[in-house]
């Protein structure tokens, strides 16, 4: 799926990684060695090898976020976002009173601080829903 992209570029990533190290390995052990004590030869990961290490993390992944576990967890995390939010949101709107904003522009905020108190208690209850599904 179009999901799993990132994770395959990760393994693209990883792959030449690992082949510029073998490739500093080899400079580094140039000249004379003892028998066995070079570096390993690897050859790179196949196209295909690739996709389905990319396609293997990628439904590890899925499998653990629809886990109570991890439900609970993304939840808690969305949570936290929704809390900074209001946070900020919250600000924004006490410095705006503090400064005599107009009543709209202050309704305005108060609007976009009652939305992020609406996604926090959204995930609250899936964070909820997680833990009894546990």
């Amino acid at each position: 799926p179009r999901e799993a992209a990132p994770l395959l570029a990760a393994e693209i990533a990883a792959d030449a990684a690992r082949a510029e190290h073998r490739q500093r390995d080899l400079i580094r052990h140039r000249g004379v060695n003892w028998s066995g004590l070079g570096p390993e030869i690897v050859q790179p990961r196949s196209p295909a090898s690739l996709q389905a290490a990319a396609q293997a993390k990628f439904a590890a992944r899925r499998l653990w976020s629809e886990s109570p576990k991890g439900r609970l967890l993304s939840a808690i995390a969305a949570c936290q976002t929704a809390a900074q939010q209001a946070h900020a949101v919250g600000e924004r709107a006490r410095a705006g009173a503090a400064r005599d904003e107009p009543l709209e522009w202050c309704r305005q905020a108060l609007q976009d601080l009652s939305i992020e108190l609406q996604t926090l208690s959204i995930n609250l209850e899936e964070a909820r829903r997680a833990i009894n599904d546990s």
